[in-house]
């Protein structure tokens, strides 16, 4: 209650007040998107992961040799990375409390939503491991190649498709959740005046 006091009467340098109702409706409905679309993709991958545990399984009773089982378990190990990552996003939206006292408050919204090169490492692992899969399942398929060529073909592909996928997330976060960020400084800031 003494926060929103506080919200109310922060002034913005060049003599406008900021807009809290505003920005405090546009994190809430962002926090629980990203809620929504952790818990989403948390259970699809668990679905991954139940449905090519299985692929293994019928691989070694069929005896498809072993590039074939160890592509699946790449899959498999590169979703074991995907659902280790959305369940700690789950574990940071669930633990939001906007009833923090305002600093903190918004320090959790700028620890949530700040780009940082540590994520992208982060999620770096299941690509690869995704890659690794992707490369020997076509593997054996491009066999008149050259080894290194079957390696490549497949990366000729993978490889844009990555990038365009991070292109297209580093421009929804700057539509989306940087300008929450860079809000949350400029409050930080007014209040540490």
């Amino acid at each position: 209650m003494n926060n929103n006091i506080e919200l109310d009467t922060i002034n913005v340098k060049n003599g406008k007040f900021l807009d809290m109702e505003s920005f405090s409706s546009k994190l809430k409905k962002e926090d629980e998107k990203q809620l929504r679309l952790s818990k989403s993709f948390f259970w699809i991958y668990i679905g991954f992961i139940c449905l090519y545990s299985v692929f293994i399984i019928l691989f070694v009773i069929e005896g498809r040799g072993l590039i074939k089982f160890l592509s699946q378990l790449f899959y498999l190990l590169s979703f074991v990375a995907f659902v280790l990552i959305f369940k700690r996003n789950l574990k940071i939206f669930n633990a939001i409390d906007y009833s923090a006292p305002l600093v903190v408050m918004l320090k959790s919204v700028i620890d949530r939503y700040k780009l940082r090169t540590g994520y992208f490492l982060i999620i770096s692992i299941p690509i690869l491991l995704m890659d690794v899969g992707l490369t020997l399942s076509f593997y054996e398929d491009l066999a008149p190649m050259e080894p290194i060529n079957r390696v490549l073909i497949v990366q000729v592909f993978y490889l844009p498709v990555m990038i365009i996928s991070a292109f297209i997330g580093v421009m929804i976060w700057r539509v989306k959740q940087k300008p929450l960020c860079e809000h949350a400084q400029e409050l930080i800031k007014e209040l540490e005046e």
